[in-house]
Parts: structure tokens; sequence; C-alpha cells
């Protein structure tokens, strides 16, 4: 499992044990029933809204060859409508811009500090087609998963540990700060309290990556009300600028169980 969706299935195996009979774990896992009833409360209001509309600042580490951390970041522009419109608008911290699109049948990427364009036909719901976004076309679209229209259905034994850490300030807003963890990543997640408990700040620890990088995403801005209207979604090509074609790349297979 790629690590971001690690991260992403441990945040709905959180979600689903809060709703049914939690099958046997291993004694070593601890699962606080607080911290996991808050990240429940947060994927089901954004389980069922029909739009969403959200702002971030991300920033992440990529680990140098001699080991040092640097840190990049963007801000991006997210909004979603089911079952099969999405659009992300990212701006790099230095200067580069680029659009994706949904509309339900076209899907189009633009980079504008490269003038270039790319477009393809393609038929799915909005799992679907950021699924083919991140593998086939290996440009990623960060958290995204978090607000699907169909939350997966996930085994509950992704997640390892979950603790309430405690209420917390960020700006102005109160929030719960809750932390959990798999095998393969760590997760801190800061969730507004009160009418509606949308995420506030994300982290994420790659702990089984070389060099421990981290992710982080700052949300500014949420908006669940009203329908974004389809001309958001839609795409003209820019004047001037130049048609290049996707090449998506293959998938890699899992590797072999030993003994087999």
């Amino acid at each position: 499992m790629r690590p971001w969706l690690a991260a992403t299935a441990l945040l709905l195996a959180l979600a689903a044990s809060a709703e049914e009979p939690a099958p046997a774990r291993a004694p070593e896992r601890d699962a606080d029933p607080e911290a996991i009833a808050i990240v429940a409360r947060m994927t089901e209001l954004l389980g069922k809204v029909q739009s969403v509309h959200y702002v971030s600042d991300t920033s992440y580490d990529a680990v140098q060859p001699d080991g040092q951390k640097i840190e990049f970041g963007a801000h991006r522009e997210v909004t979603a409508r089911r079952p099969d419109r999405v659009r992300l608008d990212t701006t790099d911290r230095d200067g580069s811009r680029r659009t994706i699109r949904y509309d339900g049948k076209l899907l189009s990427v633009v980079s504008e500090d490269q003038k270039v364009y790319a477009t393809i036909e393609r038929a799915g719901t909005l799992d679907e087609i950021v699924d083919y976004v991140n593998a086939d076309l290996g440009i990623p679209m960060p958290l995204s998963e978090l607000f699907s229209p169909d939350l997966p259905k996930l085994l509950d034994d992704e997640m390892v540990s979950a603790r309430y850490v405690g209420a917390e300030q960020l700006g102005d807003t109160r929030c719960d700060h809750v932390a959990f963890r798999n095998e393969e990543v760590g997760v801190q997640i800061w969730i507004a309290q009160g009418g509606a408990p949308l995420p506030r700040r994300i982290v994420i620890d790659y702990e089984s990556s070389v060099g421990e990088p981290q992710f982080r995403a700052d949300f500014v801005k949420w908006e669940l009300a009203g329908r974004a209207p389809d001309s958001l979604f839609a795409f003209e090509p820019p004047p001037g600028y130049e048609r290049i074609t996707f090449v998506p790349r293959k998938r890699s297979l899992p590797a072999p169980e030993a003994g087999r």
C-alpha cells in the first residue's frame, strides 16, 4: 500500500470501528474510544456532503542524499461535487501553477508555467478518477481520498494505536487533537470542535521511509453548502498553450509473499 493511501486507510478504518463491533485485535494494539469517535464524526460529515470546497497550505520534506530534509510546499484549492466532478488548483512556493479538472467525461491537466495541457476522455466516479490520476498518471492529489464520495471498505486492522491528545487552539478554532498510527505512518489530526467537525490541520510522519519525512496540511477555508456549477469543472484550451499527451505509467505489482 502506498504511504499516503495507508494514512487514508487508517483514518477510514478508525471511523468504521466506531460504527460496528470491532474484530478481535492483537493485545499490543491500543485504540482510545474517544479518539475513534472524534474521527468518526469527521468522516461521517465529509462522507455525506454533496459538494465540498476547501483551501489548504501544505508542506512536505524531501530527504536529500546526504540525509538533510528540505521543505517544499504549495497552496491548494480543491472543489469536489458528487458523484463525478473535481477541480484542484495548485500553486507551488516557487510560483508554478497547475490545474486538474474532471467534468464527468473529460480529465484535463494544465501547467501554466510550461504553457502546456493534456486531456483524456474517461468515465468514472471521484474515487476512480483520483486513483487514476495518482496511480496511473503519477500526479499527486494529497489527501483526496479523505473526501471521496464512496468511503472504501477497509480492514480495521490497519490501525495499531489511536489516542486522544487533548483540546488545543488553532487560530480562532478550538480543536480536538488526536494521534494514530499503523506500521507505515503516524498521523496527527486537529478536528474542530462543535457542530462542524472538520479537519484544521493534518501531519503525517512516513515512519517507514528513509529519513522519516513529514507531510503537513493546514486547512484555511471550508465550504460545504451550495452546489458548485458545471462551469467550474469544464475545460477550454488556454490560448497559446501547447497540447501534449498523457503517458500513463504501469502500476507496480505487489511483492510476492515469503515462501511463494
